[in-house]
């Protein structure tokens, strides 16, 4: 018979703030279950958000969880097995791992603004399409990435991008700049920002209006392969903004936003549900 591992129960608090009662009910419950099953309970400190992060905010959570009785087995000011036990310690580990999934091409790195995404969110949210990330930087060439990284040796404002996610940090004006000018003709893969002539191609390709195969290109990148009308986008557009839709035209909505094609049939559906909610 296999022995059943021991229970490990934990509570990680973010020092963003003073104690209060949604992190001690749910430290409480994690706590009585580890006695219960003789576990142990765990206190980790999510310390991830750096600007907000405080020791007075986590001095302020440990001292009421000691008020309180919530004793903790491992934790950032006894220690245990499994320490260090505050994410901002826990860097170099993460370190090792990331490394070992770009090796594997499991990560890919990520260079984006955090201007370049937020553009590029209002984008996808004004023609209508959930806001994601949409991969941009996934295609760098190992050439691209060295001359990035060149730059940017002592701009600590870069980071990962796991595949699943997003995660991105802020470059400075003068590397974007310096990465520009290196890389030439690279700006639309490396998320630089468009010019006033591409953005105008851009809009007029939502209209209906004819465009470059390199406008066409650019726009396809934003729209991941979806093909639609501004009068499509119009209508999703309306739904998002919080228009009320009937369940059949909803339903519609969300099986074009998976990338499925509507017929004839469903368009008119929709188009009938909003002229009788306008």
């Amino acid at each position: 018979m296999t022995d059943t591992p021991p229970v490990r129960v934990r509570i990680a608090p973010s020092p963003t703030g003073y104690l209060h009662l949604g992190i001690i009910r749910a430290a409480l419950f994690n706590y009585l279950f580890a006695k219960k099953e003789n576990g142990k309970f765990i206190i980790r400190i999510e310390d991830t958000d750096i600007e907000r992060s405080l020791p007075i905010y986590e001095k302020d959570i440990l001292d009421g969880f000691k008020a309180l009785h919530i004793n903790w087995d491992e934790g950032p000011d006894i220690g245990g097995d499994y320490g260090p036990y505050r994410q901002s310690e826990r860097v170099k580990i993460y370190k090792q791992h990331l490394e070992k999934m770009l090796s594997l091409k499991k990560a890919y790195w990520c260079f984006c603004t955090k201007e370049e995404l937020e553009e590029e969110r209002k984008a996808m949210m004004s023609a209508g399409l959930f806001p994601k990330y949409s991969g941009k930087c996934r295609n760098l060439n190992e050439e691209e990435i060295r001359l990035i990284k060149e730059y940017k040796a002592q701009d600590r404002n870069f980071g990962y991008n796991i595949e699943a996610g997003g995660g991105c940090f802020s470059q400075s004006i003068e590397t974007r700049q310096k990465i520009s000018e290196s890389l030439k003709g690279n700006k639309r893969r490396l998320g630089i920002k468009h010019t006033e002539e591409t953005k105008k191609q851009l809009s007029k390709s939502h209209k209906g209006i004819k465009c470059s195969e390199s406008t066409k290109d650019k726009l396809s990148k934003l729209k991941k392969g979806v093909k639609r009308s501004s009068e499509t986008c119009v209508k999703i557009g309306n739904a998002s903004r919080g228009r009320k839709l009937s369940d059949s035209a909803k339903e519609k909505l969300r099986i074009f936003n998976t990338g499925r094609v509507l017929s004839e049939e469903s368009k008119r559906k929709i188009s009938e549900s909003q002229k009788g909610k306008n």
